[in-house]
């Protein structure tokens, strides 16, 4: 099998080279990861800079390179660039931290992952739920999820966020197939002064609440789970589309 793999944290990301290494136990590796950490840059790209290639060595790997530019930007230039075989499978992380809920609009993890779907490639972003995982445990259950998936033939236009609890991989009390829930942050800059005497602001957050309904990835992930949420890119509201064609407030324009 051959494993694509990118992350938002870059290429000195402390859970890159594990997660090369268990991969590297079911297929051949290419990676390529940004050079800076991109957490919480989302699905952005770089039409505006310069990309810079630089090819490094990561044990396991079958090659792997970093590039100045977001994880979508790396998955683009490896399909255009870099690859000479197509890969099977897609993966974004390991993630150190959680993408649920509303994190997943956010996460350069998961836009990663959906990249390989706009290319027709099934994809995985794993994610841990926090800094207290052990990411050789996250990395057993993604070598398993992969093989569970694999055996039941990958679908090429799904994107499986995928998130680990802080339980040993034989503690778990098992996947679920989960919606995701509503998680909120306070929205904080702070107001910093520079050397020059310059203003400027960093941002911060707290989360201030969550709702766990039954079914959500939260839910599952507080009762010792692993939520399994699949993904797609169409960001489309249909039910809103049917209401809205039972009203009469655009019937002035509306051509269709």
């Amino acid at each position: 099998m051959i494993i694509f793999l990118s992350n938002d944290d870059g290429i000195q990301a402390p859970l890159l080279p594990i997660t090369v290494e268990a991969l590297s136990k079911i297929g051949d590796v290419y990676v390529c990861v940004p050079e800076k950490e991109f957490s919480s840059g989302g699905h952005g790209l770089s039409p505006h800079n310069p990309l810079w290639l630089r090819e490094v060595q990561i044990p396991h790997a079958a090659r792997a390179w970093t590039l100045s530019g977001t994880p979508a930007d790396c998955v683009k230039f490896a399909f255009a660039k870099l690859l000479d075989v197509r890969p099977d499978l897609v993966v974004g992380g390991i993630n150190p931290s959680p993408n649920m809920a509303t994190e997943v609009l956010y996460s350069g993890t998961v836009a990663a992952a959906i990249e390989g779907c706009l290319h027709g490639i099934p994809s995985i972003a794993m994610s841990q739920n926090s800094s207290k995982c052990d990411p050789r445990e996250a990395a057993k259950c993604l070598i398993d999820i992969i093989a569970r998936w694999q055996r039941n033939g990958f679908q090429p236009t799904t994107t499986l966020s995928v998130n680990y609890p802080e339980l040993p991989f034989g503690e778990i009390k098992g996947y679920a197939f989960a919606r995701q829930g509503w998680r909120w942050y306070n929205d904080c800059f702070l107001e910093m002064q520079d050397p020059k005497g310059r203003i400027f602001y960093w941002m911060h957050g707290n989360n201030l609440s969550d709702r766990k309904e039954e079914g959500t990835d939260l839910a599952y992930m507080e009762r010792g789970y692993v939520p399994i949420t699949p993904l797609s890119f169409d960001m489309t509201d249909y039910a809103m589309i049917d209401q809205l064609k039972k009203t009469t407030i655009f019937d002035e324009q509306r051509k269709a």
